[in-house]
């Protein structure tokens, strides 16, 4: 009898959150979200093993990574201001049709032999400045498409395109570099974000928000930030968030050095890790949509932010190529459990006239990969990449331990 209450606990919540598809400005944002993500995830693997192919060095695997999420870092909260005060979609039509230009002007520059590393790293940086200003947009406009009632499923089925891009990617990516060359990584790039863009016309405008905000852009920044500091609970999630940033997500950055120190160097070890990945993702996400409502933020936030921790450790020991992608797949459950629940906890308690800049904030764990990115790289060249992704996850888990001592749940629950 218990089996058959799981299964059909499971499928009345897959089905309520699918459901959440019939409204149509979501469905047509979502369905745009499906390509933007997949050109996204390619976009971030291909730059990466392109930077190998130009100069096979960890330090500017760090460096790539440290110029795409640095502009993040320091001008997402300023995205986060204009998100609360002008039109979103707007915002997202812009910026997704910027990223279509740059993807056919990197193909270009690679077809025509004018590609350098430094020239990468340039278009790296104009692309984290769009991502400043996209991203809490991005973020923050689900709330202003779907009943708040439903903000938890809307944010579950969005975070799962994440997770089945980054499987959905590597079918692609090395049989694509194989046969075709990298340009044509970036040709697909391309005409996933030319397809994003048309679904974002056919979306209605939105209208304009009761509580847009107003007053200076410092005025908004600042009370952005006071609000951040005086709400408990928001504030423990986003110092998690940022942990994982530093020390918990780095490890992508990296994945083609490990390739090539520990199996062998393929390309195809590169998509199969990448794969494995992308499972572990899918369902880390999936497993998020169960949560009920009443569940402890910061006990699931806890958990599974040591299983993250302790999955880069065990991830770092592998030796072949089986258990590499065991090991990923598991990191890739728990770092999506990990950062879809930490996003749906936090949208879920934030005002809507604060939403662009807590999740500009939010965001910055995004950003502040550039550090832990830089930080694996360089430890990566020094010590190899096995001890840097090792002493990785060791001081991930110290520095969620001491979040959480100095975080008490009882105090974090309230504002």
């Amino acid at each position: 009898k218990w089996m058959f209450n799981i299964l059909s606990y499971f499928i009345q919540k897959s089905f309520s959150i699918i459901s959440i598809l019939s409204e149509r400005e979501y469905r047509l944002f979502w369905i745009g979200a499906v390509f933007s993500n997949l050109g996204m995830w390619i976009l971030i693997s291909g730059r990466l093993w392109l930077m190998h192919l130009l100069t096979g060095s960890a330090t500017m695997l760090g460096l790539l990574t440290f110029a795409n999420t640095i502009p993040i870092l320091i001008f997402s909260m300023w995205g986060g201001v204009l998100a609360d005060k002008f039109n979103r979609l707007q915002t997202i039509r812009f910026t997704r049709s910027l990223f279509a230009l740059q993807a056919f002007v990197t193909a270009a520059l690679i077809i025509s032999n004018l590609m350098t590393p430094w020239l990468l790293i340039t278009i790296a940086f104009l692309t984290g400045m769009l991502l400043a200003f996209d991203i809490p947009a991005r973020q923050s406009i689900i709330a202003d498409i779907v009943p708040k009632s439903r903000l938890l499923e809307a944010i579950v089925l969005y975070s799962i395109i994440f997770g089945a891009s980054s499987v959905i990617g590597p079918a692609f990516f090395g049989p694509l570099v194989s046969t075709l060359g990298i340009a044509s990584i970036f040709i697909v790039i391309g005409i996933t974000y030319v397809v994003t863009v048309i679904t974002l016309f056919m979306m209605k405008q939105l209208k304009i928000r009761e509580s847009q905000a107003t007053g200076s852009t410092w005025e908004n920044l600042l009370a952005g930030l006071s609000y951040v500091r005086h709400h408990r609970l928001i504030s423990g999630l986003l110092l998690l968030s940022a942990s994982g940033g530093i020390f918990g997500y780095s490890f992508t950055t990296v994945l083609p050095a490990f390739v090539d120190q520990i199996l062998a160097g393929e390309v195809e070890n590169y998509s199969t890790l990448l794969f494995g990945l992308g499972i572990g993702g899918i369902i880390g996400t999936g497993t998020t949509g169960f949560l009920k409502a009443k569940t402890s933020p910061w006990t699931v936030q806890s958990i599974v932010a040591i299983g993250t921790g302790a999955g880069l450790i065990l991830f770092s020991q592998t030796t072949t190529l089986l258990s590499s992608v065991a090991a990923i797949c598991i990191l890739g459950l728990f770092t999506a459990v990990f950062r879809t629940s930490n996003n749906a906890f936090i949208q879920q308690s934030v005002e809507d006239q604060y939403r662009g800049r807590v999740m500009s904030i939010h965001q910055l764990s995004w950003g502040i990969t550039s550090i832990g990115g830089l930080f694996t790289g360089a430890l990566s060249s020094y010590a190899g990449v096995s001890t840097a992704l090792m002493i990785s996850g060791l001081l991930f888990l110290a520095l969620t331990l001491a979040i959480v001592l100095l975080r008490k749940p009882d105090r974090v629950s309230q504002q």
